[in-house]
């Protein structure tokens, strides 16, 4: 997989990503930057990272995460907690060899944000083996019963995003 691979993949879903190569943000660059709008209410930004076992280390991928989530936060001026426009902010660190377990330990670990406004999640794509690690899903529980919204849960979208893209 290649970002030639990923640009057509974004391009091809229903609601196409606007994409950017080597895109800058702060001190750090992404192989691949794609935005949409998801919905009414909904922006997802995806930093895509190409790189190896060796090269992601989890500070780095910390750093880059926290990069990236900065520059997306400063292009909104209402404070996350009264925002109506909440960005799904999404790092996914691509790599033919692994990761270490502190990296993926780091994926696994995330939580959302107590006081909404954005949501953010690190994904680490082992392209060889084609295995993701990152958050689970995501779910609802009205009157006892847990729903998972795979669609509208910003969470959720990009493992579906992700699902699809290593089939």
């Amino acid at each position: 997989m290649d970002n030639t691979a990923f640009s057509r993949f974004l391009e091809s879903q229903k609601k196409a990503f606007a994409l950017q190569k080597n895109y800058s943000f702060g001190t750090f660059r992404a192989d691949l930057y794609g935005y949409r709008r998801f919905n009414m209410l909904g922006r997802d930004y995806y930093f895509f990272h190409e790189g190896n076992f060796v090269s992601f280390t989890p500070e780095k991928c910390a750093a880059m995460h926290e990069a990236a989530r900065e520059h997306v936060n400063a292009q909104y001026k209402m404070p996350k907690a009264m925002r109506f426009v909440v960005p799904n902010i999404v790092s996914i660190f691509l790599s033919p060899d692994g990761f270490s377990e502190q990296s993926v330990e780091l994926a696994l670990q995330q939580k959302r944000p107590w006081q909404g406004g954005e949501v953010h999640d690190m994904f680490f794509v082992d392209t060889t083996r084609k295995e993701c690690y990152g958050p689970g899903y995501h779910k609802v529980r009205v009157e006892g019963i847990d729903f998972t919204l795979k669609k509208t849960d910003p969470t959720n979208r990009s493992i579906e995003l992700i699902k699809e893209l290593l089939k």
